[in-house]
């Protein structure tokens, strides 16, 4: 859900300036008000008339001048000379105190400005700690105050959060390697038992159905290690070529429609290459995860889009089917672990193939989005930072191919999208090479 944008009239640099301006106003407004009336009262005070009337004239200048009129006579022209003389006065001041609150507003914005520039800083470096890089630290420094209590309050917080964290991802990574081996044993057992059994006998029949379920839980093991692994992993990626990677999926993925739908892979190629730093087998995985999320949710006889772009030095991937519509409330879960919705609770997966893709996006420092409509179909959107946008980049690498070493065993339909296809196996039965094989999300470079 996409957040309120903030109040700008009630930000607090706006707050400060308004505290700022109110107090230079008032105290201006109190001095102007008494030197108005300190004026009136002086002109009162002293009396011209009275002046002449005692001494026959006037002292100006350090200098005595005679006047030669009946005092009397001078009293009206004394009293309208004041009122003119308070007149423009007032309008002075009013003219003073209105160009003393502009000034005094424009002051306030960029003293608070100011002021509030470490916190500005502050809250740049913590939005740039994203979720799956919890390694950096604000370390401000500057004196012993506020700011600087608030930093190491954060980092305090950052250090936390990164112990639980790497602690969760550890687990996960640790349980899912050691549940491996009992699994390939028991994968491995059931395969020579099922041999052993003639065809259509019941025990039979109960071994394939713990061999399905073992399947499922390989296949979740699998996507467990591979999300531990991929969202904590962020040395030594490379330059990736993604229209290189791009290509490579259509290619392999083209046999993975499901048979007798009609359903096919396309894209765009014009031969622009999509630069970006990352792990090459992570990205594989994630683009595949969608293609193959997108052939088996297409409608019979429709196209499924692979297509990628770049634009304003980000680089968009987007795979476009043109199934049926994701429900607006089904949206907001898409990306959570283990979620398969209602409708989708009998298909096959484990649930954790789009947070895989949402854990490898992030860390790379990108995003992914959905975009579902009824009559338009579902498209999913990969945006990544450009290559541009890092200095001195390692040579250009294309996708690799994976090559699966034969020691652990691995069920069909759990290896990711872009790899190459088993041959056909009876029904109820997983292929050979499928059960010697290793998922792609499983195996480090």
């Amino acid at each position: 859900m996409t957040p309120a944008p903030p109040r700008r009239l009630h930000s607090a640099r706006n707050r400060l300036a308004f505290v700022y301006s109110s107090v230079v106003f008032g105290l201006a407004a109190v001095l102007v008000t008494a030197l108005y009336f300190i004026c009136g009262a002086a002109l009162t005070r002293r009396s011209l008339s009275d002046e002449v009337a005692r001494t026959g004239g006037v002292v100006t200048g350090g200098h005595f001048a005679r006047v030669e009129a009946d005092p009397a006579s001078l009293v009206p022209f004394e009293a309208a000379a004041n009122r003119a003389t308070l007149s423009t006065l007032r309008e002075l001041l009013a003219w003073s105190l209105l160009g003393l609150f502009l000034v005094s507003v424009f002051v306030g914005r960029l003293i608070a400005g100011r002021v509030l520039a470490p916190v500005d800083r502050l809250i740049s470096t913590t939005r740039q700690i994203q979720a799956t890089d919890l390694t950096r630290r604000i370390r401000h420094k500057g004196a012993d105050d506020e700011l600087k209590r608030l930093a190491d309050t954060i980092d305090d917080m950052l250090d936390r959060l990164d112990t639980a964290f790497t602690s969760q991802q550890r687990f996960v990574a640790d349980a899912s390697h050691e549940l491996r081996t009992p699994l390939a044993i028991v994968r491995t057992n059931l395969d020579v038992a099922v041999r052993d059994l003639p065809s259509g006998a019941p025990a039979r029949r109960s071994l394939e159905r713990v061999d399905r379920a073992t399947q499922r839980m390989t296949a979740l093991v699998n996507d467990l290690l591979a999300l531990a692994r991929w969202e904590s992993r962020h040395q030594g990626r490379q330059l990736v070529d993604v229209a290189a990677l791009n290509r490579q999926i259509r290619e392999e993925s083209r046999a993975l429609a499901p048979p007798g739908t009609g359903v096919t892979l396309t894209g765009s190629d014009d031969g622009t290459t999509l630069p970006v730093l990352g792990d090459p087998l992570a990205l594989q995985r994630a683009i595949g995860n969608l293609v193959d999320n997108a052939l088996r949710h297409a409608d019979p006889g429709t196209a499924v889009r692979l297509t990628g772009a770049e634009a304003d030095g980000q680089v968009r991937v987007t795979v476009h089917n043109e199934g049926p519509a994701i429900p607006a409330a089904d949206q907001k879960h898409l990306f959570d672990r283990f979620w398969r919705g209602e409708r989708r609770a009998d298909r096959p997966g484990s649930g954790l193939g789009l947070a895989i893709v949402q854990g490898v996006v992030s860390a790379h420092g990108g995003t992914v989005t959905v975009r579902s409509e009824p009559g338009t179909g579902t498209a999913f959107t990969i945006t990544l930072p450009g290559a541009d946008r890092v200095q001195s980049p390692p040579s250009m690498q294309s996708p690799p191919s994976v090559q699966s070493p034969p020691s652990v065993p691995s069920p069909p339909g759990v290896t990711s999208p872009h790899a190459s296809p088993s041959p056909p196996s009876p029904p109820g039965r997983p292929s050979p090479a499928a059960r010697k094989g290793v998922p792609e999300e499983v195996h480090r470079p």
